[in-house]
């Protein structure tokens, strides 16, 4: 009995040690996450008065259009079942913004960071250089070469972006910013988090 009794608390302290959630069937893991993704996107729509469309591919995806005043703004999010390590899955948060652009970018100007292939990262090199790296360290590329802009404020409001949140791409016409945990939570203010970034580099 004693070696019954011992194999049982040797499997639990296992089961701990690797995560709960390995155990749990991917059928199940899979339903939540697309009630979790449907749920946050409910809240968003709700909250915002957006209209909300699960995609048509991807299930732990949805799409959300609205207005804020005179800006159109479009959202995707979603929840999708990732490897949290090598132990553990799990629902996995992320929310993209796609909106008009700060005005203060100049007419024909684009910031970004700096690309970088598949490749290249399989092979360790570096990728593209940056045009100039903000003070808390953050790689940037200002599109065309020599453009005037306003470095200074742009260098502040990439710096103010929470942690988890990163530019993908700033002109004036549209900018994309994209958000992981922990800055998804929850998720109606994590969505007027991005938009009140896109305004302006002086939000």
């Amino acid at each position: 009995m004693s070696a019954v009794l011992l194999a049982l608390f040797l499997a639990a302290c296992l089961a701990i040690l690797l995560g709960a959630p390995r155990f749990i069937p991917t059928a199940l893991l899979e339903r939540h996450a697309r009630q979790r993704s449907a749920a946050r996107a409910a809240e968003v729509a709700a909250a915002l008065g957006f209209r909300a469309e699960r995609d048509g591919e991807i299930p732990t995806t949805f799409h959300l259009r609205g207005h804020q005043g005179e800006r159109e703004i479009e959202i995707s999010m979603g929840s999708p079942l990732l490897a949290a390590s090598l132990f553990r899955r799990g629902a996995v948060d992320w929310i993209s913004l796609r909106a008009p652009g700060p005005p203060e970018i100049p007419p024909g100007v684009e910031v970004r960071p700096p690309r970088r292939t598949v490749f290249e990262w399989r092979d360790g090199s570096p990728g593209e250089a940056p045009t100039r790296v903000t003070p808390r360290g953050v790689a940037l590329v200002v599109e065309p070469a020599g453009s005037v802009v306003d470095e200074e404020a742009i260098d502040a409001w990439v710096d103010r972006m929470p942690e988890g949140v990163w530019l993908c791409t700033a002109r004036r016409e549209a900018i994309e910013l994209r958000a992981r945990a922990p800055a998804t939570e929850p998720a109606p203010e994590a969505v007027r988090r991005l938009i009140q970034l896109s305004r302006s580099v002086h939000a």
